[in-house]
């Protein structure tokens, strides 16, 4: 009986120990977080956007920051170029910077949001053209099944729904061509996407044999002059300053004591 007990306990503690190390995974797949100094300490400030802008700053180029109060460059993107912003944060003049990692040139920090605009993506593509959305309930299955960033936009890549499994959808769409789209949440690490529903394995030279419709209409302003750089750094000589200034009270201090001391 003891051991039944000891193998029950050791049991319920290994299935514990599974639970949490899953829970962990789920949590880190949810909300990636940053090897980032300043986001640490400015965590509960910081609105997550995990969403892909392109560099528009002055001067043809877009000057990425150690933090926005720190003027250290840590690398600049030639305009036009991609990167994906993780997180934002406003300061207490009301500037909105943008924390980004770009692994294929080490380049992370923070950059003033303005100097950048977002890619238009199935977000855009929802505020466009919202108000077209129909509520419908639905069905889609298929071995192969072409998934789409927006009904036009590009291919993000194919599903399998094999074996007559299905995934539901709530909201469609109709295109210039009178084909219905439905849009999807997620589906096995694929969030955020569209599939034709008239025709679920066409690809765009099929759909789109002339070019894929012109979505993208958004006028952008030109990029100011003036560049923002961060002003919250406290200069190497002021440092220096404060580092003597502490050495003399500390020396004053051991000094005071030993006289006392002698006494």
């Amino acid at each position: 009986m003891k051991k039944y007990i000891e193998r029950m306990l050791l049991s319920l503690v290994g299935i514990f120990l599974i639970f949490t190390v899953c829970a962990a995974y789920a949590h880190a797949d949810l909300l990636y977080e940053p090897d980032d100094d300043f986001y640490r300490r400015h965590r509960e400030e910081c609105k997550y956007e995990s969403r892909i802008y392109i560099a528009d700053g002055p001067d043809d180029m877009l000057i990425v920051y150690k933090s926005p109060e720190s003027s250290s460059e840590t690398g600049r993107i030639k305009n036009g170029q991609s990167l994906i912003v993780n997180f934002l944060y406003v300061d207490e003049a009301g500037i909105t910077w943008a924390q980004t990692d770009r692994n294929d040139d080490d380049i992370c920090g923070w950059f003033p949001l303005e100097y950048a605009y977002a890619k238009y993506d199935f977000e855009e593509f929802m505020r466009e053209y919202g108000k077209q959305f129909k509520e419908e309930n639905g069905y889609i299955s298929g071995e192969k099944i072409v998934i789409w960033e927006y009904p036009g936009g590009e291919i993000d890549g194919t599903i399998s729904l094999d074996n007559g499994s299905a995934i539901e959808y709530y909201i469609t769409f109709t295109d210039e061509e009178g084909r219905k789209w439905a849009a999807f949440d997620y589906y096995m690490g694929y969030r955020d996407f569209w599939c034709c529903v008239d025709d679920l394995t066409a690809d765009e030279q099929k759909l789109y044999p002339e070019g894929r419709p012109l979505r993208d209409t958004r006028e952008r302003e030109k990029p100011k002059k003036g560049r923002i750089i961060p002003e919250k750094e406290v200069p190497s000589g002021q440092i220096f300053s404060v580092l003597i200034a502490v050495a003399a009270v500390m020396g004053v201090s051991v000094f005071l004591l030993w006289r006392m001391r002698k006494r």
